[in-house]
């Protein structure tokens, strides 16, 4: 931002600088003009005694104009009208009806100097001339300073970029270096276990500050296994939703809860994930569980689902997850969003709880694509990883997996 501010004041301070030297320039012409048409009178006059446009007061005035630095044209006018007509270089003067006049361009003042001649038996002699205004080879010389001074900023600028990139980079390295020191996980549940770095908050505190509780974590490990592996590291069992009674889903939602079977889960997570990274959009995804005091009735199950409807607003994204708790699928919202917005239902929950029933003790494990292009396995492995560490630790109910966006990039662009 400092570059790009710095850049910008450089490229004002050309432009300012170029426009005031050709300002300064014309006005030096301009008095430049003045005196040279003062002295072109007084040779005129001095001519003009001898005799009133002979030869010798023909060559004077050409001589002078010609010898000039600021004069452009020049007319004397006499009885007759105008009677002689010089001009420092081709197209200061046009024909017209009366007489050549001046012509009108950019370069030659609008203003004309005029002065009358004292002749002795002249009548209504006079002297006309037109000034430049600018030259063009003092255009030139202020835009190759303002040329100058840009090149110059642009320089500045990308030293001082190239310096920054490599500072970060160098930063990042040793960063990289120091979290990766001494981690071979060998399985998928200890890639994420031995890397879970995350954010918490305490529910009850107001502040929304986030502390941020470093474990030797790097997210970006690896945590599909490979075929070989396959049967050395087999993965645990999930257990199976509780679906009322029920073998197979029937419909969208489950009839005791009301919100979307957990089966489903899996498949509309990855659509979502597709369609966020399609728009450029983030996305969270919230995993909760419900304990409590005593063995909860049909009733109050279906009381806590409601609850997560009303206020979260996400129905058809809303689903079972195990038992008594719900995932939910969090559109174009980031972490530290998602973060809020369960501090805000735990804080609900906890306030309601006791007030119709039994007490509910709420734990929520967050996790967001970041700008990763991660699939739904991927996310629901950090997410439950995060719900995990919130069930073990009584201060912290609510966990966020924490991504590295740019080291999750790395890892996928050196390993594919």
């Amino acid at each position: 931002m400092i570059i790009v501010l710095s850049c910008a004041v450089a490229y004002a301070l050309a432009l300012g600088m170029g426009a005031f030297r050709i300002y300064t320039a014309s006005a030096s012409l301009k008095m430049t003009a003045e005196k040279e048409f003062t002295l072109l009178v007084g040779k005129a006059e001095a001519a003009g005694a001898l005799g009133f446009m002979d030869q010798a007061f023909r060559d004077s005035i050409r001589q002078t104009v010609e010898g000039s630095e600021a004069l452009a044209a020049v007319l004397v006018g006499g009885p007759a009208g105008i009677e002689y007509a010089v001009q420092r270089n081709s197209g200061f003067l046009v024909p017209s009806v009366d007489g050549p006049r001046f012509a009108s361009r950019f370069d030659i003042a609008d203003k004309t100097l005029n002065a009358p001649l004292r002749l002795d038996g002249v009548r209504n002699a006079t002297l006309s001339a037109v000034r430049m205004r600018i030259k063009p080879a003092m255009i030139f010389s202020s835009l190759q300073y303002a040329f100058f001074i840009t090149i110059l900023s642009l320089c500045i600028a990308a030293i001082a970029l190239i310096a920054d990139m490599a500072k970060t980079k160098v930063k990042a390295t040793q960063t990289g270096n120091e979290d990766s020191e001494g981690l071979v996980p060998s399985k998928p549940d200890e890639a994420v276990e031995a890397n879970l770095e995350i954010h918490t908050i305490p529910t009850g505190e107001v502040d929304y500050d986030i502390p941020e509780i470093a474990d030797d974590f790097d997210e970006t490990s690896d945590i599909h296994p490979k075929q070989s592996d396959a049967t050395d590291a087999p993965r645990s069992e999930k257990p199976a939703p509780d679906n009322g009674g029920l073998e197979e889903p029937v419909g969208l939602y489950s009839p005791v809860s009301g919100l979307g079977w957990n089966r489903y889960l899996g498949e509309r997570l990855e659509a979502e994930l597709r369609r966020s990274a399609s728009f450029e959009q983030d996305l969270v995804l919230l995993l909760s569980t419900m304990h409590y005091s005593d063995k909860p009735t049909i009733e109050e199950l279906r009381a806590s689902a409601d609850s997560v409807i009303a206020f979260f607003t996400f129905r058809d994204l809303a689903f079972d997850w195990k038992d008594n708790g719900f995932a939910l699928i969090l559109p174009n919202m980031d972490l530290e969003h998602g973060l809020r917005i369960s501090d805000e239902y735990a804080r609900k929950i906890c306030n309601n709880s006791g007030e119709k029933g039994q007490d509910v003790r709420i734990r929520i494990g967050l996790s967001a694509r970041a700008g990763r292009l991660v699939n739904a396995e991927r996310l629901m492995m950090e997410a439950e990883r995060a719900l995990k560490r919130a069930q073990e630790d009584e201060k912290s109910p609510i966990v966020a997996f924490k991504p590295d966006p740019e080291r999750y990039r790395n890892y996928i662009s050196s390993n594919t």
